[in-house]
Order: C-alpha cells, then structure tokens, then sequence
C-alpha cells in the first residue's frame, strides 16, 4: 500500500473505531500506547497469518480471513484465561489495491470482534 492510500485507510479506520478511555494513542500510529492500571496484568498477542501458509486470499476472501485473524488471536487470549479488551493488527499489503483489501480485512476482523 502506497503512502496516500495507508493514510488515507488510517483516516478511515478511525471513523471505524469507537474511541476507548484506556486508549490514548490508537489506530495510525506504529505503536499503540495503552493506559492500564499498574497492578492489573496485560496481556498482548499478535499472531500474523500468511497467504499461501495459513490460507489463501483468493479462495477465502478478505472479510472470511479477517475474522480467522481476529479469531486466533482473542483464543490466544482466551487459553490465559483473558478479556479482550483491544486489538493489536500487524498488516502486509501489496501497493496496488491494499486499501480495499485493508477495509475489506478490518470488516472481517470487527466482525469476529
């Protein structure tokens, strides 16, 4: 995804989102920066998943891979016994067509969410 295009999709991703008070910088930025009480444990996960290894983009579509990525993550938290309280997305888009890729990816993760 070119640069326009990615800003132009954080732009989006924003009016997506329901602003969280423990949130105090969210999507856009490279790091998240979460506000979270001292003695409570946090727990962080990111899995990435790969076209070709752990399905593949053409077959599924990018909403039904979206929520397989969400869907592994919030089990990783649930195997600890945890809440799911945000989530942490690790992207690789082509340059050429990433944005609607992206919105379509979101769709299928929100919707998992």
């Amino acid at each position: 995804m070119g640069d326009k295009a990615e800003l132009d999709f954080v732009s989006w991703l924003r009016n997506q989102t329901t602003p969280k008070p423990w949130v105090t910088v969210g999507p856009g930025d490279d790091t998240a920066v979460l506000s979270w009480p001292i003695n409570k444990p946090c727990l962080v996960t990111s899995d990435m998943l790969l076209d070709g290894s752990c399905f593949i983009l053409a077959e599924a579509g990018a909403q039904r891979v979206g929520r397989k990525a969400m869907n592994v993550n919030l089990s990783d938290i649930a195997a600890m016994a945890g809440i799911p309280h945000a989530a942490l997305v690790s992207l690789a888009l082509p340059r050429n067509g990433g944005k609607n890729l992206a919105q379509q990816l979101f769709n299928g993760i929100k919707q998992a969410a």
